[in-house]
């Protein structure tokens, strides 16, 4: 199966923030377009309804002063023409051309009625119109309204509109010109407002958006987030940008947890894992000779078999992120005197001979003083290992003083002394082909348990002659 590779990935990372900008901008587009057909449209309604509106009200106005008229008796002919303007008293005095074009249509009073003329060019005298002093004209189109008179009979009020009367005193606006302006400055300001709208929205999303997946992407680059420009910003972004900083440190954290417990668990298994080696070859070379004592290899195999649980239980407790809160696995005070004590440290340095194997080396074991301790053995077991391990692996000769007492234990040899204090505890630092863990691991230990830990130079008539590990725990009650 084929792999993705880095450049595809990077290419469909592209590819997708590049759609994510064609759909907003295709979205907003869409958006001023239908606001810009909404806007002409109302602009036209409101355009034709302000003319309706004033056309009736000016065609009632002069109807009015005619039903006032014929409810006093006062009106002479039953058609009136006043240029563009007629009135036509009663609906049996309309033209004739006016009742073809109304039909059957019954005009209500009050009422605007438009109408556009069809001419017959075989009759002329249907399309002709005695208006005031012209000789005709031919109407086009039709402003009608009927306003009550005497007796409930209709005035009729009509505005004539016609290629041949053109009224050129007031200037009449052109409705398309107002519109076709209108709608391009409302589209012109749109184009603005969207443009703009992009502009902010690649800012303050996208470009904080493209960050974080390079973040995500570079994940294994970063230590944490806390100087990143993005931890600044107020919005969701800013808070996703923190939650991502937690995170990261939060998997930083585990990684090193899950690190340091491999390391720690490799340098500390060496020594069971070895003597369980030794046993089982012991064992190997008895019964390939016919020999059926294997009792004292099996008492290794299992003594190293349980310091190896014991060993791997303490170092689960030590990589835990929060021991206050999970003590579950936490290793358990045992009753230990100073002779005890002393058998234990005999036995690791049993297990640890090897290393020790063709020098001239002298082992002193004093015990200082009679007394009881309580006190986590496995953990103890873990100082004790790792400090008598640098005491074996630096000296070539002389002499390692071990004393234990109930108080402390310390280990003195005769090594190369200590030259490079300022990384002294560093872990991986070591002046030998070892892991370099032995004095971080002792470190971790006392300073989760409170205990002393010191390493220096032993001086002697001005003289370094090694150095001494010394430590220290609190006396603790039963």
């Amino acid at each position: 199966m084929m792999l993705n590779s880095p450049i595809k990935n990077t290419t469909k990372r592209t590819l997708t923030r590049q759609s994510l900008r064609f759909f907003i901008q295709e979205k907003l587009l869409v958006l001023t377009l239908a606001v810009i057909l909404c806007t002409s449209g109302l602009i036209y309604y409101i355009y034709n309804q302000g003319l309706d509106i004033s056309a009736r009200m000016s065609l009632t106005k002069i109807g009015y002063h005619y039903a006032q008229l014929d409810k006093v008796d006062a009106l002479t002919q039953t058609q009136y023409v006043m240029g563009e303007f007629s009135v036509y008293i009663g609906k049996q005095n309309l033209p004739s051309w006016l009742t073809e074009s109304l039909s059957s249509k019954q005009v209500e009073n009050y009422e605007l009625v438009k109408l556009r003329i069809k001419h017959d060019k075989d009759n002329s005298h249907s399309n002709q119109v005695k208006l005031g002093n012209q000789n005709s004209a031919k109407p086009n189109f039709i402003l009608l309204t009927a306003i009550p008179g005497k007796s409930d009979r209709q005035i009729f009020i009509a505005y004539l509109f016609s290629k041949d009367i053109k009224i050129e005193e007031v200037p009449t606006p052109n409705i398309f010109e107002t519109v076709t302006l209108a709608t391009l400055t409302v589209l012109t300001l749109l184009i603005i407002l969207v443009l703009w709208i992009a502009y902010r929205f690649h800012q303050k999303v996208l470009t904080p958006m493209e960050s974080l997946a390079q973040i995500a992407t570079d994940l294994d680059c970063y230590q944490s987030l806390d100087d990143h420009p993005l931890l600044k910003n107020q919005s969701e972004i800013g808070h996703i940008a923190k939650v991502l900083n937690q995170s990261i440190k939060r998997i930083k954290q585990t990684q090193e947890r899950e690190k340091t417990f491999l390391q720690n668990a490799s340098h500390e298994l060496r020594t069971p894992i070895a003597v369980i080696s030794s046993a089982l070859d012991l064992i190997d070379r008895r019964q390939e000779t016919g020999s059926n004592d294997v009792k004292d290899p099996l008492i290794h195999i299992r003594q190293s078999s349980n310091n190896m649980k014991g060993l791997t239980e303490s170092l689960l407790w030590l990589s835990q992120a929060d021991k206050e809160e999970n003590n579950q696995g936490e290793p358990k005070k045992q009753k230990l005197s100073t002779h005890e004590l002393a058998t234990l440290v005999s036995e690791v340095k049993h297990q640890l001979s090897y290393l020790i194997e063709g020098r001239e080396l002298n082992i002193q074991l004093n015990i200082i003083d009679e007394g009881v301790i309580y006190i986590e053995k496995n953990l103890l077991l873990i100082v004790i290992s790792n400090l008598i391990r640098n005491a074996f692996e630096h000296s070539f000769e002389g002499c390692i003083i071990i004393n234990v007492s109930s108080k402390f234990i310390s280990v003195q040899d005769s090594g190369c002394g200590i030259k490079d204090t300022e990384h002294l505890m560093q872990r991986g630092k070591s002046n030998r082909e070892s892991f370099g863990l032995g004095l971080d691991i002792v470190t971790q230990i006392a300073q989760q348990k409170g205990w002393h830990f010191t390493l220096k130079n032993t001086v002697e008539n001005n003289l370094e002659t090694g150095c001494t590990a010394t430590l220290k725990w609190h006396e603790h009650p039963q």
